[in-house]
């Protein structure tokens, strides 16, 4: 005999008949892990029972589970098996980081079973203000404590890495005739939806040479124009101070 399932303070419970005292008992579930988005959404997974009676409970408030008889399996089993899809529905995530849940399956006489889930965080418009590309820019470059002048062009990419950071490179960064391709990532950015300042301090590797001490500062004004400056030390050159600003193509 099987009774329906039960849903109290996100808290599942399915029963099955485990009369048969010589069949085996097991609890499986299919996926094992969910990706929501920051937006909020719905998705399944399937439980599969046998001689068993199971619950299904979330860590997270804003993680709630469901099951829709209606659209259940629950009455097909065979010889003591039965399968069940439950609906997990993820709240919206309102903040910059991402968050996890778990979902626990118990019986009793078998291992739980778990589930993680994994929910985006909310991209920020900040980020998005600075993305795109910045094409044939002029970089004006001063090296060993020169003063910068024109010294080639260079296309400038942002690219989103997260809600509050992006990844920066130059592409055709030049120096006379050799091109030294340069990234940054995860550069931050502070400012309002039109305004963003970068400043970042770290390394990269460059022309093959790793740790190459370098910082970018720099802004983005009403979204579009792009003011920045780069220190570089680059062993067996130098110093290297390149400035550049320029507008974002638009698409």
């Amino acid at each position: 005999m099987y009774c329906a399932a039960l849903l109290s303070a996100a808290v599942l419970s399915s029963c099955s008949d485990d009369g048969k005292e010589d069949d085996a008992k097991s609890l499986s579930a299919d996926p094992t892990t969910l990706t929501f988005t920051a937006a909020g959404e719905s998705k399944t997974f399937t439980i599969k029972a046998k001689n068993v009676s199971w619950t299904a409970t979330s860590s997270e408030t804003w993680l709630g589970l469901s099951v829709d008889e209606e659209n259940s399996s629950v009455e097909q089993q065979i010889n003591g098996t039965s399968t069940q899809t439950v609906t997990v529905t993820a709240e919206p995530n309102t903040t910059s980081e991402p968050r996890t849940a778990i979902i626990t399956l118990k019986a009793e006489g078998v291992a739980d079973v778990i589930i993680e889930v994994l929910q985006e965080a909310e991209e920020s418009g900040l980020a998005d203000v600075i993305v795109g590309n910045y094409p044939d820019m002029v970089l004006n470059v001063g090296i060993g404590g020169a003063t910068p002048s024109p010294m080639g062009m260079g296309t400038i990419v942002m690219g989103k890495v997260s809600a509050s950071s992006v990844s920066l490179s130059l592409q055709g960064f030049k120096f006379g005739e050799m091109e030294i391709p340069v990234s940054v990532a995860d550069v931050p950015v502070t400012g309002s939806e039109s305004d963003v300042t970068i400043d970042y301090t770290g390394t990269i590797t460059a022309m093959g040479i790793p740790n190459i001490p370098i910082t970018v500062a720099g802004s983005v004004t009403n979204g579009t124009s792009l003011d920045l400056t780069i220190d570089l030390t680059v062993p067996g050159v130098g110093a290297i101070k390149v400035v550049t600003s320029g507008e974002k193509q638009v698409e």
